[in-house]
């Protein structure tokens, strides 16, 4: 179903129901709907207790943003926020509704040396999507850019075989290798460095590689929760 594919802002789409047992491998959900900007905590509803908390500066809420009037959390390249306890995993699947500003390698989501790093750009590589073991190598980087105007989901689904981006409800390249480190900020790589600029409504993580199927009824799901 690509029906909504002419507003250029999303990709999805299968029926909800058949996400039902990815689920079990959800360790972080970050919704706009629980941040909390004043005392800077991004609660995760995934069960898994994987709190984001902005210790210095965190990012401002952006009412009215998405197209159908959702809040944003806004990152304006100085800010992050860090993940208690983090998450370690040999296989990923992350989902973002994003709208990056422009720039250079903006970190969704990051961690210290060794960590899986997803970010926006970065290598010469403009807005394309880029998946790095953080410090060590860089894993490979989708074919699109992702839209500087629009918000748009994006994912990424990784382990030892590889597995492809997603852009527009399309695979989108394929990166390969493994990572290591537990993966604990958000807007930023260790050090901080490379920090996100631009708006944030929703990121998850899985713990493994999802089938297309989840992925796609993921994505639908997230495209409802932000779109007319």
């Amino acid at each position: 179903m690509k029906k909504h594919l002419g507003r250029g802002i999303v990709s999805a789409c299968l029926l909800l129901g058949t996400a039902t047992a990815a689920y079990a491998d959800k360790v972080l959900e970050l919704k706009v709907a629980n941040y909390d900007p004043i005392a800077g905590v991004w609660s995760d509803s995934s069960g898994q207790g994987n709190d984001a908390l902005g210790l210095v500066s965190p990012p401002s809420l952006t009412p009215g943003q998405t197209p159908n009037g959702s809040a944003v959390v806004t990152f304006d390249g100085t800010n992050y926020l860090t993940l208690t306890p983090g998450i370690s995993s040999a296989g990923f699947t992350c989902f973002a509704y994003v709208r990056p500003n422009s720039g250079d390698s903006r970190t969704i989501v990051g961690g210290g040396t060794g960590s899986f790093q997803y970010r926006v750009g970065g290598d010469g590589f403009g807005d394309k999507q880029e998946v790095l073991q953080r410090n060590l190598v860089r894993l490979g980087e989708s074919t699109t850019d992702v839209s500087t105007v629009n918000f748009q989901i994006i994912s990424i689904a990784f382990a030892a075989g590889g597995g492809p981006f997603r852009l527009a409800e399309t695979d989108d390249g394929t990166p390969r290798n493994l990572f290591s480190s537990p993966t604990n900020l958000v807007g930023a790589a260790s050090g901080p460095g490379e920090l996100y600029s631009g708006d944030i409504a929703e990121i998850r993580i899985y713990n493994t590689v999802l089938s297309d199927t989840d992925r796609a009824a993921i994505e639908e799901e997230i495209r409802q929760t932000y779109e007319p």
